[in-house]
């Protein structure tokens, strides 16, 4: 017995010695292994200036958010604005023992250990690691995602450091902002708006736990894509609050019953304004650099207003979709089988242009003489129906038709791939066409320049070119209205009469000689400039110019921002040189704001990471703008420097107002008089109607319309800037302007109104018609010319050269 007692003792003796031994060992290997690691890590002390990446955002002028530029999309958030439900969600799933441990948890690692080797065991899923948070700042903010021995090693040395230095509060705030949540949200504040539509403080229970689900993996664990594997993960982080005491028994299990409900993308409801914010975008690169732009977080509040930008979508898409249908059918995208595979190659086909995204592609797979069965790309099953489809007579040419559609497969057949957008009937659909023109709009505040909505193309998506900005195209008759200035500066009236009659202008040396015609081919005799403008007379324009001269037109059209260097010829007061809608937009603002230079913004303000203001559009000097006194009856008047440029008399700005005024009321653009409001502007067509044009006006509000092929070619013999452009104006004038009163254009003091007969430019006599006696707005200083109108004849005058070489056929301005 004494024997096997000392044998015992002899066993437990050796066993201590070696734990000893095994200790000391181990504790050489952790020395040895801590000293090699230790040297060149990383400066951890650099995290104590924590400068994450951030979304740079942009605003509408109402605030609603209109787009976001980022590397890494994060929106950094101090843990003192941190709930703490939500960080107890985090600290259950991924550090329990955060509080306690000195960045490394020995507990974790041997629970985790033994609870992943049962799972194992059990053929599950490993449940968790045991890296604690800080450990995880370490790897996301100082090492790689390598998953070596040495990394490992590293991390736990860099950890144990970092919770020496860092307080407990500092390294969540790192960690819960720095980390990926998947769906490219980095941080907890952005991964709350993109799975919920929430700021952080609105989070349920259950939703803290989904956000605390995703570290783990982001991508695996997307609730999008694996709804019922986030559930399961999800659950467990629950059951851990509920484990840690961070939720009661009954807070859990009501979380546990409650499904996953993920915020729903309504098309309605965005603010789709891609090429607005391509352009602010390009702006912001070119004042501070695209590091800036994609990683500081800079607020910028642009002056987008979010309804006239929806009414102006609509309104261009509509005009362009009209004008495209009004041509005829181009027939299908392509043919394919009906079989049983339709779906999948309907998927895979690829229409090569953008389109909407309410629109689908589809097969008919089987027709009747009132009805055509269709599968779509989704795998729904509906119908198209003929009566919907008189529109789709068979394209011919630009000015010709097929016969009226009678029967379905006058237009479509089997196998046919075609887009379609669904009705309000149920199951029914309608045919829909890529149009091949294009277009673009814009809309400014007179006042300031601030621009209000923009549309470069018919579909609104990131990096198109933009037809707004970056299109040049000859604006056509909408530049006569530049000359007509030229002749207002320069003494001419309104009622000044021109004789519109045939011309021949020598062009210089070698050219044949200018000789412009009017649209209908007819000669009107004396003709006021009034007439002149509003029924858009190309011969009364360039005799007016010819008189007034050329080089008078071509400094009215560079102070106005249309063409910085426009050639001096006779065509040029027609529309010849080109421009963009932004210039031709711009410089109609100037005439009914009185003359004053604007600049075009969509920029109003812009703040940095921390909230400083570093820019701001509006940079006048308000006075007594702050009231130093409580008394009402002491504070003095603000009173705001103005500082703007005059670009013409004042006026000069009315007079043309108003004669483009008459453009509406009796001229090219009397369509527009169906918006029901005091509106102004001009019809603009280019040659062989390559471009279709309008710009106009209510006292504050500009708006332009441009219509054309990319590639230029003639929009139809009969297309004009009325037909074409104008349609587009009015509907976004009719819902932009319908909770608005009619107001008149402002007069200055300096114009007097002065009754004259309209069609003679004289004072009426006694037998002259009512409807041609008109009061006309003219400068102080003018006169009524009551002498008889010239009697030029037609002879030929020199001047400057053209250039152009048609015999004297109107190159541009037509309409």
């Amino acid at each position: 017995m004494k024997i096997q007692n000392l044998n015992i003792r002899k066993i437990i003796k050796i066993l201590m010695l070696l734990a000893l031994v095994s200790v000391l060992f181990g504790s050489a290997i952790g020395f040895v292994l801590f000293k090699k690691y230790s040297n060149n890590l990383p400066d951890y002390e650099q995290l104590k200036s924590y400068t994450p990446l951030i979304t740079t955002r942009l605003y509408a002028a109402d605030g609603s958010l209109i787009n976001e530029f980022s590397k890494e999309k994060r929106v950094f958030v101090p843990i003192t604005n941190i709930p703490k439900h939500l960080i107890n969600a985090f600290l259950a799933a991924e550090d329990a023992n955060f509080y306690e441990h000195s960045g490394i948890d020995p507990f974790a690692i041997f629970r985790t250990s033994i609870q992943n080797t049962l799972s194992l065991l059990k053929g599950d899923q490993t449940v968790g690691g045991a890296s604690t948070i800080t450990q995880q700042v370490v790897k996301n903010f100082l090492l790689t995602n390598e998953k070596t021995f040495e990394r490992k090693i590293k991390e736990a040395i860099l950890a144990y450091r970092m919770s020496k230095s860092f307080s407990k509060n500092q390294i969540l705030e790192l960690y819960l902002n720095q980390i990926y949540l998947g769906a490219g949200a980095y941080g907890v504040a952005v991964a709350a708006e993109t799975y919920f539509d929430k700021s952080i403080d609105e989070l349920t229970i259950e939703e803290d736990a989904l956000l605390a689900t995703l570290p783990k993996a982001p991508s695996k664990l997307d609730p999008r894509k694996n709804i019922e594997k986030a559930k399961v993960r999800r659950d467990w982080v629950i059951e851990r609050m509920m484990a840690e005491n961070f939720i009661t028994t009954e807070e859990g299990k009501a979380a546990i019953e409650k499904p996953i409900i993920l915020k729903e993308e309504d098309p309605n409801t965005i603010n789709k304004a891609e090429f607005f914010s391509d352009s602010v975008k390009k702006e912001l690169t070119e004042l501070y650099g695209s590091d800036d732009v994609f990683e500081n977080g800079i607020v910028v509040r642009t002056t987008l207003d979010t309804k006239l930008q929806k009414i102006a979508s609509k309104a261009l898409d509509d005009g362009i979709e009209q004008y495209d249908q009004k041509h005829g059918y181009r027939g299908a995208l392509t043919k394919i089988e009906t079989g049983d595979k339709w779906q999948e190659t309907l998927q895979k086909f690829d229409v090569k242009k953008l389109y909407k995204g309410s629109w689908k592609k589809a097969i008919i797979l089987s027709v009747s003489q009132d009805t055509a069965a269709i599968g779509v790309e989704n795998g729904a099953l509906g119908s198209i129906e003929l009566a919907s489809l008189k529109w789709a007579r068979k394209y011919l040419s630009i000015n010709s038709l097929g016969p009226v559609v009678k029967k379905i497969n006058d237009v479509l057949t089997v196998g046919d791939v075609v887009l379609v957008e669904k009705s309000d009937k149920g199951d029914v659909y309608l045919l829909r066409q890529v149009p091949e023109v294009n277009g673009a709009f814009v809309a400014i505040d007179p006042h300031t320049g601030r621009v209000l909505a923009m549309m470069g193309g018919y579909v609104d998506e990131p990096n198109q070119f933009n037809r707004a900005t970056q299109a040049m195209r000859q604006p056509g008759s909408t530049l006569k209205t530049f000359g007509y200035i030229a002749a207002l500066e320069n003494g001419m009236t309104p009622a000044t009469i021109i004789m519109d009659e045939e011309i021949s202008l020598n062009q210089g040396s070698g050219l044949p000689p200018y000789k412009p015609t009017n649209y209908s081919g007819k000669y009107y005799g004396p003709s006021t400039l009034r007439s002149g403008l509003e029924t858009s007379r190309n011969v009364t324009t360039v005799r007016m110019a010819d008189q007034v001269g050329l080089d008078k037109v071509v400094d009215v059209i560079k102070k106005f921002g249309v063409n910085d260097n426009p050639q001096q010829i006779y065509s040029l007061v027609l529309g010849s040189t080109e421009t963009t809608l932004m210039r031709v937009v711009t410089a109609y603002a100037m005439m009914v704001n009185g003359g004053n230079k604007i600049t075009p913004s969509m920029i109003e303000k812009i703040q940095d990471r921390n909230g400083a203001t570093i820019y701001r559009r509006d940079k006048r000097v308000c006075s007594n703008c702050v009231a130093h006194s409580i008394s009402v009856e002491d504070i003095a008047m603000p009173i705001l420097d103005e500082s703007r440029e005059q670009i013409t008399d004042s006026a000069t700005a009315y007079q043309i107002t108003s004669m483009l005024q008459g453009v509406v009321d009796r001229g090219t653009a009397a369509r527009a008089k169906s918006v029901g409001k005091i509106i102004a502007g001009k019809t603009g067509t280019t040659n062989s109607s390559y471009d279709s044009w309008f710009v106009g006006f209510s006292p504050d509000l500009v708006a332009g319309v441009y219509i054309g092929f990319d590639m230029p070619k003639s929009l139809g013999s009969d297309e004009t800037g009325a037909s074409v452009a104008l349609p587009v104006f009015i509907d976004f004038m009719k819902q932009s302007l319908k909770d608005t009163p009619s107001t008149p254009f402002r007069v200055p003091s300096s114009v007097k109104f002065v009754k004259i007969d309209r069609e003679t430019g004289r004072s009426p006599s006694g037998s002259t018609p009512k409807d041609r006696v008109f009061f006309e707005a003219l400068k102080l200083t003018d006169t009524i010319d009551e002498s008889s109108p010239s009697e030029e004849n037609g002879s030929e005058v020199s001047s400057g050269e053209d250039g152009f070489e048609d015999g004297g056929v109107d190159p541009v301005g037509i309409y």
